[in-house]
């Protein structure tokens, strides 16, 4: 899913065991409303500072319900490229980097994986300083996410 970004400096994957007939858009409902807190402040905090330095800053939209979710559509700083029943393709594209998440489900595992290319040497030290957050902060949304949609609708 993320053949069409091959050049890029840094790349990870997570997953998390799933219910096997989950959909892409009960997945980005969850994964963008149900934000544990201490994740809200963090990047409150990071949006706050990087406001400094003209960069891209995505508000936690907890209002988002969609279950129309198609190419185009933009959720936070994410942008959908492609969108299917069980798999989704954003990102964004900023100076200082460009990154690509892909989720996908399958085989009872909600995997995810990112992909960062380095625009100058801005991105470089924006990353360095964020990745030890973004090594916590994507399983713990996937694990929220989870949480959330495991349990039983009333």
């Amino acid at each position: 899913m993320l053949s069409q970004f091959n050049d890029y400096d840094y790349e990870d994957s997570y997953s998390i065991e799933c219910p096997e007939d989950l959909l892409m858009s009960e997945v980005l409902n969850s994964f963008f409303t149900m934000t544990p807190w201490p994740i809200r402040i963090l990047m409150r905090i990071r949006n706050f500072f990087v406001s400094f330095f003209k960069l891209k800053t995505g508000r936690s939209d907890r209002t988002f319900k969609s279950k129309e979710i198609k190419s185009g559509d933009q959720i936070g700083l994410f942008e959908i490229e492609e969108i299917g029943r069980d798999f989704v393709l954003m990102g964004a594209d900023d100076t200082h980097l460009n990154f690509r998440v892909a989720f996908e489900v399958q085989d009872g595992l909600l995997k995810c994986n990112t992909r960062v290319k380095f625009n100058n040497l801005s991105g470089k030290v924006y990353f360095y300083l964020i990745r030890p957050f973004h090594r916590f902060i994507v399983p713990a949304l996937l694990r929220s996410s989870i949480r959330h949609l495991a349990r039983p609708f009333k």
